[in-house]
């Protein structure tokens, strides 16, 4: 801000001397339109009424100042201060004459432009923030840089900013030098995720982003569980099922698989089994297995949840105790076999018969309901008098029509669900 002094001259009457304007300070003379004396906002004129000069000396005309009033400079009022108003670039003609208004000489003041335009600023982010939580600038901008009075709009979006250390607002407002601000808002409900409140004054943007922490690491780790074996229930070869057992211990969905004994796993209940799956917190899951075509053996299967592992076996049941027998010479003929009965001496099965010329190894099948499977045995000239197909027992009734053909069995499950058992191929 700049002070400038005009002493004017003047004298009384029609003959008096011209006004006369004596400047302080430099840039532009102020004597012509082409070369006004620029001044800024908030810059200072003092009329100074020059000591030899006679009676009032009038200033008229006067625009840019706070207060553009008349000026009279007489013998008891020798100075008189303007300040120079806000506003846009215009040249002020001022007027000043002698006392009989006679004689006039002119001076030019050119305002300049007045800056709203304030320096750069900015506000101090924020990082690792928690979610959804109110967050506050932990630094105060103060405005400066624009021209001493000016004001500029301000405005916001994303956010609040408090002015002068009063309530917190979105509404519009304006600034000058000095004026204080910091912002606020609500921190986002996502994780790494930035909220961003921006704050414009007089075109001139500064920013407050706070950014939430990070997702904490998924923990797909289980509590131990244990599913329960299965001991002697189960005919060799056929398929068991194991009891479920309840998962916990997760945050979230966890990788699940099983391995070994042909074995398969369920979910939920689902009815689906496979061999991988995924599992969720508080989900059930159960296993099933083939056990082994011996007797009194173990089969066992792996299941793995995330890296908790449990091992579920199941051991076929065991063979069924035949009487005792005691030796004796074979039969007359040259091929065939004799069994006798738990005495020792009466013959249940004769040579003659030639029973059991052909066995096959125990085979352990498994047909879908509605389907058929042919069990080749190597055997030819198959007839309904001449052989046969010997199965374990069964603990229901089960419907599975056996036909003979040319080389084998051909055996049809008309059930409603998977038919398992182990076959004996027989030739007589």
């Amino acid at each position: 801000m700049a002070s400038v002094n005009a002493t004017i001259f003047a004298t009384s009457g029609k003959g008096g001397s011209a006004t006369v304007w004596t400047l302080s300070g430099s840039g532009g003379s102020g004597n012509s339109a082409s070369d006004p004396r620029d001044i800024n906002v908030g810059d200072t004129v003092t009329f100074i009424r020059h000591a030899n000069s006679n009676f009032t000396n009038k200033i008229r005309q006067l625009s840019i100042f706070t207060d553009n009033s008349d000026i009279d400079l007489t013998a008891s009022t020798t100075t008189e201060v303007r300040t120079v108003a806000s506003g846009g670039v215009t040249v002020d003609l001022i007027q000043g004459t002698n006392h009989g208004g006679q004689r006039i000489d002119n001076l030019y003041l050119e305002r300049q432009a007045t800056d709203t335009t304030p320096s750069s600023f900015d506000f101090t982010n924020q990082t690792g923030v928690t979610r959804s939580s109110v967050r506050t600038s932990a630094n105060t901008v103060t405005i400066a840089g624009m021209d001493s009075g000016a004001s500029a709009s301000v405005s916001i979006t994303g956010g609040t900013y408090s002015k002068n250390s009063g309530g917190y607002t979105s509404a519009s407002t304006t600034a000058v030098n000095g004026t204080t601000f910091k912002l606020r808002h609500t921190s986002s409900s996502s994780y790494s995720t930035g909220t961003t409140s921006t704050l414009t004054v007089g075109g001139v943007a500064g920013s407050f982003v706070s950014t939430t922490e990070a997702a904490p690491s998924a923990d797909n780790t289980p509590n131990a569980f244990n599913i329960a074996d299965i001991v002697g229930t189960v005919s060799p070869g056929t398929v068991a099922t194991s009891a479920s057992a309840t998962i916990t211990g997760m945050d979230s969905g966890t990788a699940c698989s099983v391995s070994g004994a042909s074995a398969q796993l369920e979910v939920a209940g689902s009815g689906t089994y496979s061999t991988t799956s995924t599992i969720n917190p508080g989900q059930t899951i159960r296993v099933r297995l083939t056990a082994s075509t011996s007797f009194s053996t173990a089969a066992s299967c792996t299941l793995t949840i995330g890296t908790v592992t449990d091992t579920i076996s199941v051991t076929s049941s065991a063979n069924t105790s035949g009487g005792g027998g005691t030796g004796t010479s074979g039969g007359s003929g040259g091929y065939g076999i004799q069994v006798l009965d738990t005495n020792g001496t009466t013959t249940v099965l004769s040579p003659s018969t030639r029973y059991m010329t052909r066995l096959t190894d125990p085979v352990s099948i498994s047909i879908n309901a509605g389907s058929s499977l042919l069990i080749s045995c190597g055997m030819t000239g198959l007839t309904a008098a001449n052989s046969d197909l010997v199965m374990e027992h069964f603990s229901t009734t089960i419907l599975v029509p056996v036909t003979r053909e040319s080389n084998g069995f051909r055996i049809t499950n008309n059930n409603s669900s998977v038919f398992n058992n182990l076959v004996y191929a027989v030739r007589f």
